[in-house]
């Protein structure tokens, strides 16, 4: 009579904790719960109802030491035209450049900013076709940079591009002329206002962590925020970057235990067990399909 049993325990198709617990007390046999877990997992429409795959827990994320040392990219388009946003992961420090869509477009963008700030030790992307392509693996290979891809539909894992990339193109659209062009003059300002903003958890805006100082924009600049204009500038600056790393430290540890909530360590899969895969894409991106691999 196992099988009725079976049959009758999986009969409101709940998962194997209820089952289990509307069997206590009621029947059992040696091997009970095995069977009762072989019956959850061969059943193909609890596999198609059932929930995504909990994440699995981080890679360990490059925590830099230095300014443009490890930085993020991702691509916004407003009124047809494409920017490239890259943001330091240390700082902060935003950067936005109207660049051709394509790999071509990026790659262009991307050895300017290394001329300008430095060749970073590692770039974090998304994997859209422009960071994905063979031309930029070749060209981040000949610079001796690292390419971290953000796992495929958990932007979250990019989030430091993706907030500032949503800053940028909030700043961009407020700012454009009749033909929908960005008005450089009026950006200009703005992108100065964010540069000088200080960040919440070190107290210290981009501007202040680059370079010591506020940049200096259309507002009045406390003396006390630039600390090059002091005679001691060495033991103040040191102590500045003591003070900025520790609170850097603390945030990038938060980063990390919020990366890490509801993670759990999947089971490897091997050749010859039968999977149950997402369709992650078009009307019915929640249905799955129980194949052989």
């Amino acid at each position: 009579m196992r099988n009725e049993v079976l049959r009758a325990l999986h009969a409101a198709h709940q998962g194997t904790s209820r089952m289990q617990s509307r069997a206590l007390g009621a029947v059992f046999w040696p091997g009970i719960t095995k069977e009762i877990e072989s019956t959850r997992s061969r059943c193909h429409a609890c596999w198609g109802m059932s929930p995504s795959q909990p994440r699995m827990p981080p890679i360990q994320l490059c925590v830099p030491n230095n300014p443009f040392q490890a930085i993020a990219a991702d691509f916004c388009v407003l009124h047809g035209i494409g920017y490239l946003v890259i943001v330091d992961r240390f700082s902060g420090w935003p950067h936005v450049v109207a660049s051709r869509s394509g790999a071509k477009g990026f790659i262009s963008a991307l050895i300017n900013y290394f001329a300008t700030f430095g060749v970073p030790e590692e770039l974090s992307t998304d994997g859209g076709p422009e960071f994905t392509a063979k031309e930029k693996a070749a060209l981040l290979q000949r610079w001796g940079v690292k390419h971290r891809l953000s796992s495929a539909y958990h932007p979250q894992s990019n989030g430091r591009a993706e907030a500032a990339v949503k800053s940028m193109k909030r700043l961009l659209t407020s700012h454009t002329d009749a033909n929908g062009s960005p008005d450089t003059e009026a950006v200009a300002p703005s992108l100065l206002q964010y540069r000088n903003t200080p960040d919440p958890w070190t107290g210290m805006s981009p501007a202040q962590i680059v370079f010591g100082r506020n940049l200096r924009d259309l507002l009045p600049i406390a003396p006390e925020t630039q600390i090059f204009t002091n005679p001691m500038v060495h033991p103040v600056l040191r102590q500045t970057w003591e003070k900025q790393e520790e609170a850097l430290r603390l945030r990038f540890a938060k980063q990390v235990d919020d990366l890490r909530h509801n993670v759990r360590q999947l089971p490897p899969l091997v050749p010859g067990n039968k999977v149950v895969l997402q369709n992650q894409t078009g009307n019915h991106s929640k249905t799955r399909q129980y194949i052989d691999i």
